[in-house]
């Protein structure tokens, strides 16, 4: 019997696994997601599709999920998280906010005797849990987020609203500062779809934290989040398709069969309690 030895789980030169979590977002409180672009209608309309229907950028919910998941493990123990415009030489820095490693890394990149495997080692070492699973400027990331169009009649569902400006020194109205903007109003639904690959136990258990946040709806997107809007919630029912098993991916696909099975987040890689990553 001959035995397969794989390449390392590092890097995105080779495919050990992938997942696709998909479910249905609601919204707990009304969405400004603007389009920058006034219209003959309003100041600022909310992003749609060149159908006309509102939708969720995926930057604007990855963006959402990689702040959260910053500000969560700055606070938890065995977790390391940075943020991309931060600046830090300690010695647990995280390579995007190193000047030091980052020259280190070059260093290895351009030392002949080291090799491909050298230089992703370093920097699998010295990412951060955020930037190993959202990415940075030095490896692209592992979690991909998909567009959100809005589903049913989330046409009828938006409403323009009135804003004014507010005079700093006396906390009323500034005269002749007046605008509008529109909204997605509350209870519009949007479909959730997560795509990840290659992911380690830890970055599995993060994933999973993920999805457990959006269900609690401590995630919130957009604009005037001070007063209130953006909130979504996640509903109980996640789809979870995959594989773990890249050789049993690959058969399936030869016989023209779907290589993705159906999965639940506890067939997600992760850690067990007390366990680092």
């Amino acid at each position: 019997m001959t035995t397969t030895t794989r390449p390392p789980l590092i890097g995105h030169h080779a495919l050990h696994n992938r997942f696709h979590i998909g479910g249905t977002l609601t919204l707990e409180s009304p969405l400004r997601l603007s389009s920058g672009r006034a219209n003959d209608e309003t100041d600022a309309p909310v992003m749609r599709g060149t159908d006309g229907v509102p939708y969720i950028p995926g930057t604007s919910l990855r963006g959402a999920l990689r702040a959260w998941l910053e500000r969560m493990l700055a606070c938890a123990p065995g977790y390391r998280s940075c943020t991309l415009f931060e600046r830090d030489e300690s010695s647990e820095a995280c390579l995007t906010a190193s000047r030091s490693k980052q020259q280190k890394l070059q260093e290895i990149l351009d030392d002949p005797g080291k090799g491909e495997l050298d230089a992703l080692g370093y920097i699998e070492a010295h990412l951060c849990d955020v930037c190993r699973l959202f990415g940075s400027t030095h490896f692209a990331g592992k979690l991909v987020v998909d567009d959100a169009r809005a589903v049913g009649d989330a046409n009828a569902a938006t409403r323009i609203r009135d804003g004014v400006g507010i005079d700093r020194d006396t906390g009323t109205a500034a005269h002749n500062i007046k605008f509008d903007y529109e909204v997605v109003e509350t209870e519009s639904t949007f479909p959730l779809s997560l795509w990840a690959e290659n992911l380690t136990p830890h970055e599995g258990t993060l994933v999973q934290l993920l999805i457990h946040a959006l269900q609690q709806g401590e995630i919130v997107l957009g604009g005037k989040r001070g007063g209130g809007f953006g909130r979504v919630q996640l509903g109980e029912t996640v789809e979870v398709q995959g594989f773990t098993d890249p050789e049993d991916h690959l058969n399936k696909l030869l016989l023209e069969e779907s290589g993705y099975s159906p999965l639940t987040l506890d067939d997600l890689p992760a850690t067990t309690a007390g366990e680092e990553g």
